[in-house]
């Protein structure tokens, strides 16, 4: 059986890029077959804004869904509910990770409604995540490990 990983925006980035941590990341992860890929509807959205703004890695998606049907083939996409958007408001109001965005706080909502064990990431300021390990989250325990690639 996989396991499953929640991809943060910034790993697609690094990894359609191909830099030092989207190599890491694609022999990790991305590319092995042990991990079941689970990327947020809220990460697509932010990969879409690269696409159209013509960031480097991006040339061989003409159209967002193109991305789209990548990211599918990789793995599955996790679409955003209203669970998942309360949660990432009550974390954003609490501001319990430090300064993790609006999207990160969705994706982070996101990784703990579905009992995702692990997100990867190349922002260190999800570290923050890792030092409240089992603390109760709504309804939910915090129980999903951060793991942030560096080159």
């Amino acid at each position: 059986m996989s396991k499953e990983v929640l991809v943060d925006t910034s790993i697609w980035v690094e990894y359609f890029g191909g830099s030092k941590i989207g190599k890491k990341a694609s022999k990790r992860y991305i590319d092995n077959p042990r991990y079941k890929l689970i990327t947020s509807i809220i990460t697509v959205a932010e990969l879409s804004k690269h696409l159209s703004r013509g960031k480097k890695g991006f040339e061989s998606f003409l159209i967002p869904e193109d991305l789209l049907r990548f990211l599918k083939m990789k793995g599955s996409i996790l679409p955003i509910n209203e669970k998942i958007a309360i949660l990432g408001g009550e974390l954003l109001g609490t501001s319990r990770f430090g300064k993790l965005g609006f999207a990160d706080y969705l994706i982070l909502a996101s990784a703990i409604e579905n009992s995702i064990s692990k997100v990867i990431t190349k922002e260190e300021r999800w570290k923050e995540v890792n030092n409240h390990r089992g603390a109760k989250i709504g309804k939910k325990s915090l129980d999903l490990k951060v793991e942030v690639i560096r080159a």
